[in-house]
């Protein structure tokens, strides 16, 4: 349960999180430990009752209201989470190529929410590990420079300077190491391009 608890102590002492997301956050917790087992060989589960469940929690997160609306902390915090559960859900499908319309929607979504408010009523940490989400999967250049950008000034106010302990922190959230080690750290070499 690391991943859920670091999210929850990172937003605890800011909102309190709905019972229905609370339960999708489980969800999903369970899910990604699921699939580091799976492909790590060890796991029983076959292929399809994975896809069941991704699907499910998609189907969830897809039909979740926030009871508040966004301009409060707790609807703010809700819709983030609910859009980037959606991308990173996306992610661990791998149906196509990256960019399928689902990430760009939501990613604009993402983006106009954090320019209304500000993505600092989220704990860094989580701000960083969404942006890096978001940027790996955009098509749209402009949404996916807004996104690395983003991720920049935080890797820059949390002091980061190596990709190793970028990963420690998001090995903390929710993370498939086959999956998403890959395509953070092109993330990643992106922001550290020589320009």
């Amino acid at each position: 349960m690391m991943a859920m608890t670091k999210i929850l102590r990172g937003l605890s002492n800011s909102v309190k999180l709905d019972e229905a997301l609370t339960r999708i956050l489980c969800q999903v917790q369970n899910i990604t430990l699921h699939l580091n087992i799976f492909y790590d060989g060890k796991s029983q589960m076959h292929p399809l009752d994975l896809r069941e469940a991704i699907t499910s929690a998609q189907y969830s997160l897809l039909s979740f209201k926030p009871h508040q609306n966004f301009t409060t902390r707790e609807g703010f915090v809700h819709e983030i989470l609910r859009l980037t559960l959606l991308i990173y859900l996306g992610t661990l499908l791998d149906e196509s190529p990256p960019g399928i319309l689902i990430y760009d929607a939501a990613g604009e979504q993402l983006k106009s929410l954090i320019e209304i408010r500000d993505q600092h009523w989220l704990d860094s940490k989580l701000s960083l590990w969404i942006m890096f989400l978001a940027a790996s999967v955009v098509r749209d250049l402009e949404t996916k420079s807004y996104f690395l950008a983003s991720a920049a000034g935080i890797a820059e106010e949390l002091g980061i300077s190596s990709w190793d302990d970028v990963e420690a922190i998001f090995k903390s959230f929710f993370w498939v190491e086959s999956i998403h080690k890959e395509t953070f750290k092109l993330v990643w070499d992106v922001l550290h391009a020589p320009q």
